[in-house]
């Protein structure tokens, strides 16, 4: 069904209840094809969805990224799902404290660490595997933010466009044998919705932990032509990035490129 009709009654063999109950959510819409799942929990959102809300759908016809960029997704193939957070003020640290969710989820199913890329990507080796969309609204009564999640679960390389196939990969892919994409749902359904305090700022526990999966702390980068070198995380969110004059700037958007160590211009 489309966003316009009925949610699914059953999922991979189950009630859509039964998981709702099983994953502990108050909510729990499940479609077979959505334009995206981001559009159905901003409406869940306006219509006064509960915190966390859940959204799921096995294909999307406007799976979007950042920036307007489209998400690809063969049907069944990828988890695409959103999460609905009550919050009194959106937050710039959401998107990569979801990331950390996600990588934590996909460490459990493949054989080495994920990293996370600054601003909202998780990577399996040098492939992007899972990306991260978050959108918000305010209101005097308190707001919410939505955070969309697309993980590749089954691909293999040959179900990715040409031109993704060096750069896309899937946890079927990276760990060799067949994975359950419900296991991995409930999985990253609990990581996402027993976050504390999603639109706080990062503790130090999760910049720790950050750190240790920074995919581009200590690498020359070029964010939107502005260069220099990525020097971690800053609690609200923001990329540290050390200028080639000295100074340090803080970056809350933008798209990396990694540049090689002799480049002087991006």
């Amino acid at each position: 069904m489309d966003v316009n009709g009925a949610g699914l009654d059953t999922w991979e063999g189950c009630s859509v209840e039964r998981w709702r109950t099983r994953w502990g959510v108050p909510e729990l819409h499940v479609f077979r094809q959505v334009a995206s799942t981001n559009d159905v929990a901003r409406r869940r959102a306006e219509a006064g969805a509960p915190d966390g809300a859940v959204v799921l759908a096995d294909e999307q016809t406007a799976g979007r990224g950042r920036r307007g960029r489209v998400w690809v997704a063969d049907p069944r193939q990828a988890l695409l799902l959103s999460v609905l957070y009550r919050v009194q003020e959106p937050s710039g640290a959401l998107p990569l404290r979801v990331g950390l969710a996600v990588a934590d989820t996909v460490d459990g199913a493949i054989p080495f660490v994920c990293q996370v890329k600054w601003p909202n990507d998780i990577l399996a080796g040098s492939r992007k595997i899972a990306g991260v969309l978050c959108e918000s609204a305010s209101a005097s009564d308190g707001g919410w933010m939505v955070a969309g999640v697309g993980l590749n679960v089954l691909q293999t390389r040959s179900d990715f466009p040409p031109e993704l196939r060096d750069t896309a990969t899937s946890i079927a892919a990276e760990a060799g044998r067949p994975v359950d994409r419900a296991d991995i749902a409930g999985r990253l359904v609990a990581a996402l919705t027993t976050l504390t305090d999603p639109a706080g700022p990062l503790s130090p526990g999760e910049l720790d932990r950050l750190r240790r999966r920074d995919a581009l702390c200590g690498r020359r980068i070029a964010v939107d032509g502005t260069v220099g070198r990525a020097e971690g995380l800053a609690p609200d969110g923001a990329l540290r990035l050390r200028l080639d004059d000295g100074r340090l700037r803080h970056l809350y958007a933008g798209t990396v490129r990694l540049l090689h160590q002799t480049s002087e211009q991006p």
